[in-house]
């Protein structure tokens, strides 16, 4: 998070003229570090506590507490789960100096809708892997509808150059057409192949139901057309405010906690389904 905290305005000593230090926290539009005795930081002070309290002392700075502080080495998925335990703010804080200050709407700043994207696009690569396999493609490949299947042989003729002509579905082609496929067609396979386990219970709280309302196909869904939507508004750069308005911490942080748990499940799918993709291979071998 060092890499994606806003800057603090200049420090502040104890002694300085109210009016100046007034002017000093205006210009900068943040809090600034209260540096005391030995330059050690003694507290934040703020514009508006400094402008109530009417003097610079003890009273006007707010006191570092231990729950205010994040290490600028924390990772950032991380950081979004810290911020659902109702918190505005925390103090970055690189080895023993307060460097800066972390509001949840600088999670989406570019580095950090880059963490964002590179998390759902591993979930798409797992899928890949999965539906992909030698074993398991033409299954997955027929649980596509014609509609969406016709999509993928467009994209797949764009990128191989294939002759405009009708692509007869062979083996050996199959993966390629499934490589073109969207992130909601490979939720589709998965889905109607029951290729991967789920847990029902674990999603009751995230999606706010009753758990007889809840299958296991609408917890897989619901995820992934979160996942898919976050992945797309992190790869434009208009969508900051927006993320940060739609995707509260307490809901992004449960889409992400979801989304590591279907990360480990989908690595299990594929470790299951091995052996069964090496028999495959080596009857295409013989």
């Amino acid at each position: 998070v060092r890499l994606i905290c806003s800057p603090l305005g200049p420090d502040i000593e104890p002694g300085t003229d109210i009016g100046d230090a007034l002017k000093m926290l205006e210009l900068e539009d943040s809090p600034s570090r209260v540096i005391g005795n030995g330059g050690t930081a003694v507290g934040i002070v703020w514009y508006q506590d400094l402008v109530e309290h009417g003097e610079l002392d003890g009273g006007a700075y707010e006191c570092l507490e231990p729950s205010h502080f994040l290490s600028a080495d924390t990772n950032i998925l991380n950081t979004i789960s810290y911020f659902s335990k109702k918190k505005d703010y925390f103090y970055i804080l690189d080895e023993n100096k307060v460097i800066g200050i972390l509001y949840y709407h600088d999670i989406f700043q570019p580095l950090g809708r880059l963490a964002l994207l590179a998390l759902a696009l591993e979930i798409e690569q797992l899928a890949l892997v999965l539906c992909s396999m030698l074993h398991l493609r033409d299954q997955c490949w027929g649980a596509l509808t014609e509609n969406r299947q016709s999509k993928a042989q467009k994209l797949y003729k764009l990128r191989s150059r294939h002759p405009s002509k009708e692509i007869k579905v062979k083996v050996e082609s199959i993966k390629g057409l499934i490589e073109c496929t969207s992130f909601c067609d490979k939720k589709t396979m998965i889905l109607k192949n029951d290729l991967v386990e789920w847990n029902v219970q674990d999603n009751v709280d995230y999606l706010g139901q009753r758990p007889m309302e809840i299958t296991t196909s609408k917890c897989f869904s619901e995820i992934f057309q979160k996942l898919e939507k976050i992945r797309d508004r992190c790869a434009h750069t208009g969508f900051k405010n927006e993320l940060s308005e739609k995707y509260p911490p307490e809901v992004l942080g449960k889409l992400i906690e979801l989304t590591k748990d279907l990360k480990k499940k989908l690595a299990k799918a594929i470790e299951y389904n091995l052996p069964k993709e090496g028999d495959a291979l080596l009857n295409t071998l013989r």
